[in-house]
Order: C-alpha cells, then sequence, then structure tokens
C-alpha cells in the first residue's frame, strides 16, 4: 500500500496554519513538493511558523503565497484560508496595484522596503475594510533563482486600530477648537454635524430634537453631501419603525448596516426611510434631565458595514457637542437675560446698581446720573458715598456692614443728594448675589425717591400730633369737671379719677403715635411707673421681657391694669416703703410663626399669648387678703377677663403682692 511521506521538519508547528501548510498539495502549486523547496524558502517557513510576529511570504515568479496564525488573524473568510498557495496578484487584486511594483522592485534586487502606518483597504468580513499597515518587503535570497532574489519576506503589523485612534483624537480636538468660539447654538450644531459628516464620508449628519410630548422631533440645520438632501422638517418618531425608536428612547445606540435588511424594521419604517434616501444610520440618543430629547444621527445612502470606531466617534461627538451645546444656551440665555436686565435698566426710572462685597460701585444706569448729578468719575468705586446726605452717612454706612455680615438682603432709607439742588430721601433696597461656597460676590440694587412718601408722613404726623393734642384737652376737661364734682370725699375721690384719667391719656397718647396700630409693652409700663418713680423706673422697679406690640385693643385696658397695682403699691404695697421694688416681667408665647400684633378682634392671623409677672418685695408685710373688693380690684378683673378674655391671679403674699397676667392676643403672621 502507498503511503504519503511524511511532511519535511521545517514544517513542524506553526498551528492552524502549519497544519494547513503541511496538508496542502504543494505539487499542484509552482512551488512543487515541499521537500523539494530551495534552502533559502525552507529557512524563512521554519521562522515564519515559530514566531508569534506577522509574517506573509511571497515566492517566486507567480508570488506564491505563504502566511502564519498571526497574520492570519488580520484576513477576513474572503482570503483565509484560500489564500495560501494562491498567486499574489489574484490573491491580493484589490491593492496589487499599491503592492504589486514594490514586490517587483524587490525581487529586482533593489533591496527592502519599509512602510509606516500604510493605507491598504481590503475586502474583508464582506466589505472593502480600511486597513493600516507598518510592514518592511525584504529579500529572500536564493542563488538558483534569477537575479539572486527567490521571493519577498514581508515582516508587518496591522496599526489600523492605532491609527483610527489618532485620527479620532485629532479630529475630536479640532471639532473643539472649532466649536470653542461659537456662541449660537444652531451654529454648534451645523458646525459639528459637518465635521462628522465629512469626517465618516457619509451623505448626511445633524441633530433632531424631540418634542416634549415623545411623538415628533423636529430636524434643524444639518449637513448634507452633493447626493443627498436634507432632512429639515417635523416627523412623527414611530413612523420609522417602533422597535427602532424603542432603542432610543431606551438610551441605546442604533447602528445598521441597511434599514431593509434590519430585523427590527417595518414595511412602513422602510419606506419612510426610502422617502429620505437612507439605507445605513447610525443615532446616539441624547439625555435633558434625564427626558429623551435629542438624537445626533449619520446617514448613508447605501448599505454600510459601520465599524466599532466609527459608531464610538459619533457616540463622542454626541456626547461633548451636546454637553457644549447646553453650556452655549445656558450662555445665550444669560446673555439674552442680561440684555433684557439692561434694557430695563436703561429705561428704568429707578436707579438701578450693582456693587462688590466691599461696597465699590460696579455699573450704573443713566437714572443714577440724572437723579444725583455725578460724572461717572465721581460715582465709581466708592464716590457714590458722597451723594449722601453728611448727617446720613455713617447710619447708613453702619446698617450697610451689618447686612453685609449677615448676607442678608436690606432696605436702607436715607437721603440722598439731587442734581436739583439739596437732598431728597430715597429707600435702598439691595438683594446680595453669593457664590457655590456661599461667599458674597456681588450686591444688585435699586434705589426709589421717596421724598413725596416722607413729606406725606410728616403731614400725617404732624396732623397726628394735633389730634394727640386735642384728646389730651379733651380729658384735661373731664378732669376738671370731675375735680369739680362734690362728694362726701372730693379730695380723695378727684385724686383717684385724675390718675386714672392720666392713665388713659397716656394709653391714648402711644396709640396715636403709633398710627392706631397698637403700642409698645415696655414703653407703656415704664410710662404708668413713671407718675410715681420719676422719669425712669430707676432702683424701684425691674422690667425684663422681649419686645411686643400691643394691639390697639388690648393698650388701654392694659394700661388701666398695670395703673390700678401702681396704684395700690404706692398706697399700700412695696412703693410705700423705702427699699421696696416691683419686679415685671412678661414671656410672649406665640402658637406658631413669628408675627406683628393684630389690633382687631377676629382678624386673620396665629394667635399667642402674654404673660405678665408682677411681684412686689421689701414694702410692708402683707397680712392676707383685703376684706373687701376694692375698686382697683373689679377693674383688673373687669378689664382683664371681660374685656379681654384673659385670666388674672393675685397672691398676696407676707412679703407682697404677686400678681400672674395672661392675654390672649391675635398677630398677623
Amino acid at each position: 500500500m502507498d503511503t504519503m511521506p511524511p511532511p519535511p521538519g521545517f514544517l513542524a508547528g506553526g498551528g492552524e496554519m502549519g497544519a494547513l501548510i503541511r496538508a496542502h498539495d504543494w505539487a499542484a502549486t509552482p512551488l512543487g513538493p515541499a521537500a523539494l523547496w530551495p534552502q533559502p524558502l525552507r529557512t524563512v517557513v521554519r521562522l515564519m511558523l515559530t514566531t508569534n510576529h506577522p509574517v506573509f511570504i511571497f515566492w517566486g515568479p507567480e508570488h506564491t503565497c505563504l502566511y502564519n496564525d498571526a497574520y492570519s488573524a488580520s484576513l477576513g473568510p474572503e482570503k483565509h484560508p484560500s489564500m495560501l498557495g494562491a498567486p499574489g496578484c489574484p490573491a491580493w487584486a484589490e491593492i496589487w496595484d499599491a503592492i504589486g511594483p514594490q514586490i517587483e522592485m524587490v525581487m529586482a534586487g533593489h533591496g527592502a522596503t519599509w512602510h509606516v502606518d500604510h493605507q491598504l483597504p481590503i475586502i474583508r468580513n464582506g466589505m472593502l475594510d480600511e486597513v493600516y499597515w507598518t510592514y518592511s518587503y525584504s529579500p529572500i535570497d536564493d542563488e538558483a533563482a534569477p537575479g539572486g532574489v527567490g521571493g519577498v519576506l514581508v515582516l508587518c503589523k496591522e496599526t489600523t486600530r492605532q491609527v483610527l485612534e489618532k485620527r479620532r483624537l485629532a479630529f475630536l480636538l479640532a471639532l473643539q477648537e472649532r466649536l470653542g468660539g461659537l456662541e449660537d447654538p444652531q451654529a454648534v450644531m451645523a458646525a459639528a454635524a459637518e465635521a462628522l459628516g465629512r469626517h465618516l464620508g457619509v451623505g448626511r449628519a445633524g441633530y433632531v430634537e424631540i418634542e416634549p410630548n415623545g411623538e415628533f422631533f423636529t430636524a434643524g440645520r444639518d449637513w448634507t453631501d452633493a447626493a443627498m438632501r436634507s432632512l429639515v422638517g417635523r416627523y412623527r418618531l414611530d413612523d420609522f419603525g417602533p422597535d427602532l425608536i424603542r432603542e432610543y428612547r431606551e438610551n441605546r445606540i442604533l447602528s445598521i448596516e441597511d434599514v431593509l435588511a434590519d430585523p427590527r424594521g417595518t414595511d412602513q419604517g422602510r419606506a419612510k426611510f426610502g422617502s429620505i434616501d437612507t439605507r445605513a444610520v447610525i443615532g446616539v440618543p441624547l439625555l435633558r434631565a434625564g427626558r429623551f430629547a435629542a438624537v445626533l444621527s449619520v446617514h448613508h445612502a447605501t448599505p454600510r458595514r459601520w465599524r466599532d470606531d466609527e459608531v464610538a466617534l459619533v457616540r463622542d461627538v454626541a456626547e461633548r457637542t451636546w454637553s457644549m451645546l447646553q453650556r452655549v444656551r445656558a450662555e445665550a440665555a444669560l446673555r439674552e437675560s442680561e440684555a433684557r436686565f439692561r434694557a430695563l435698566v436703561e429705561v428704568s426710572a429707578q436707579v438701578v446698581w450693582t456693587a462688590d462685597a466691599e461696597g465699590a460701585t460696579l455699573e450704573d444706569n443713566p437714572s443714577w446720573r440724572a437723579y444725583t448729578g455725578q460724572t461717572p468719575a465721581e460715582w465709581q468705586g466708592q464716590g457714590w458715598r458722597d451723594a449722601i446726605h453728611p448727617e446720613d452717612r455713617e447710619r447708613t454706612a453702619a446698617a450697610r456692614r451689618v447686612f453685609l455680615a449677615a448676607k442678608v438682603p436690606y432696605n436702607i432709607e436715607y437721603r440722598l443728594r439731587h442734581h436739583a439742588g439739596g437732598h431728597r430721601w430715597t429707600h435702598a433696597r439691595a438683594t446680595p448675589l453669593l457664590d457655590a461656597t456661599g461667599c458674597l460676590r456681588l450686591w444688585v440694587g435699586m434705589n426709589t425717591d421717596i421724598e413725596e412718601r416722607k413729606r406725606a408722613e410728616a403731614r400725617t404726623a404732624l396732623l397726628t400730633r394735633e389730634v394727640d393734642h386735642r384728646a389730651k384737652n379733651a380729658l384735661a376737661v373731664v378732669q376738671a369737671v370731675l375735680r369739680l364734682t362734690r362728694a362726701p370725699d372730693a379730695k380723695s375721690f378727684v385724686r383717684v379719677v385724675e390718675g386714672r384719667v392720666s392713665a388713659l391719656a397716656r394709653a391714648q397718647t402711644l396709640l396715636a403715635r403709633d398710627h392706631w396700630e397698637g403700642a409698645d409693652l415696655e414703653t407703656l409700663l415704664r410710662g404708668e411707673l413713671a407718675p410715681f418713680l420719676g422719669e425712669a423706673a430707676g432702683p424701684w422697679a425691674e422690667l425684663a421681657g422681649p419686645p411686643v406690640l400691643l394691639p390697639s385693643g388690648a393698650t388701654q385696658p392694659l394700661a388701666m391694669a398695670m395703673h390700678e397695682l401702681a396704684t395700690n403699691a404706692v398706697k399700700y404695697g412695696a412703693l410705700s416703703a423705702p427699699g421696696g421694688r416691683v419686679d415685671l416681667s412678661w414671656t410672649l408665647e406665640r402658637a406658631r410663626a413669628e408675627g406683628r400684633m393684630e389690633g382687631k378682634a377676629g382678624a386673620g392671623g396665629s394667635t399667642g399669648t402674654l404673660r405678665l409677672r408682677w411681684a412686689e418685695v421689701g414694702g410692708p408685710r402683707v397680712p392676707g387678703p383685703p376684706p373687701r373688693r376694692g375698686f382697683g380690684s373689679r377693674v383688673l378683673d373687669e378689664t382683664l377677663r371681660s374685656q379681654l378674655g384673659g385670666t388674672i391671679e393675685l397672691d398676696w403674699r407676707p412679703e407682697g403682692l404677686a400678681c400672674e397676667l395672661s392675654l390672649p392676643l391675635r398677630m398677623t403672621a
């Protein structure tokens, strides 16, 4: 029985390609049986099979092809393994015009060649693929061959990935520089689309924006080559195929090599793509605040197998330009807002200004110059302070320092120089603008002329004082009548009544001073003690409590109650003896948020409870409650319980009377 001779030893090993070379029918090729190969070929084949570096061999006049496993990784199914043993020209038909002359030059004895990142597009995986190589063509010496060169040794490395990565980075850098100077959002989208479309060699590129309802998209300015038409218009998303659009809605990149063959498509969707001359698509969805808001897409008029680096590039451009687009839009909105603000400032009759954290003016509007008559050189920096009335400067500066330290809006009234002469009252309002760290960046303020209001307030104050004067005159008449009234104990009667009427007059004065809106509690208390103790309470009384604005309805009754307590203390209690004193303290318990006292019963707002304690010490020893209820006790009971709905507790302690008052008060929010 005939048996195949064992393969020559130089063909041992070599993985898949070693096995294929050993099994190949070399007798049917110009090389002939492997056992008869010349020694130079045997040597380089052995070298090829024992290295992990990609190696290719062209041998003989037909340039018969041999290669190893490392080289086969760069070949598609169209060439591997059918290329083994084939003549070089038909095997590399798509690039033979480029490599054929290089091989012939080496075979002719002109030495080796060297090529770095050389583009040699080859057919692989069903397409003409853009491939880059760094390689050398070196002669394989053979004395028996014509010219002394038997073949060409190809040492190579595919550098497609590295070349494309460099191109990608260079493209993104150039795109960033190109977009960096643009301020119009539409210009940014158009420039990015054009650069991407030209770089990829597609027919159309551009952004489409999804309407808030998520059903339609609008295509604005896009870029197209000479063949494809623009997509500008409004379209329904699902018309292109619900399954395809679902990829976008689920934030996945859409890559379609041929819309007619994609299984996710529908007949309606294919027809829709056909109406816009599109067969291949890459689309990257973009989100705004978590919502599907836009797509950056590239379209091609013919089927196209997209490389991974092309899809990645579209994604990178989408992400980078989208963030830039949001910034440009925000800056455009800010410029528009500033322009509107500037227009309002220019036409405003108010004095609008900005100042830094130290109060130095940054800009003004014409109304400042028109109002004060200051020139820009005069008001800049701290010069604006010179326009404030000298008597108001320190007070204004002190108030500004307080607001500056607290970083809260302020309201200040002061007199400001007027171009017509003299000074006019102005109301300055300002709001601090803080940076992300909470530091004060600047103040934005406005001054309003309130001269007429001030004059009106002065007239009102004058009228109030006049009414107060008239009321006092009326009370004086009442007092005179009471003093002339005959009674068995006229002197005592007059003295008591006169004191009570005086208490009413003092309460009336407090109310008139505050325009009948209420009265300050501490002022009322000191006023009622003053007739007995002099101008100030001095050492005979201690007053302690928070500021409280009494509603007008409670002011007069409480004044009467305090008068009765003070009268009793002078006649019988602590203030009737040297060293005696009264401790008067109060608290205010609010039912909810801080508010201002409201005088009208039943008015809206929150409620609070005033708790006031009158405690006498250092006077005559108190034997106990009086044997009968006097006029003062009846006044306390009627005014506090009947009129105000409060409570009163009298404790006749041996060391002195203690009185606890509790009054419900109505407060506005």
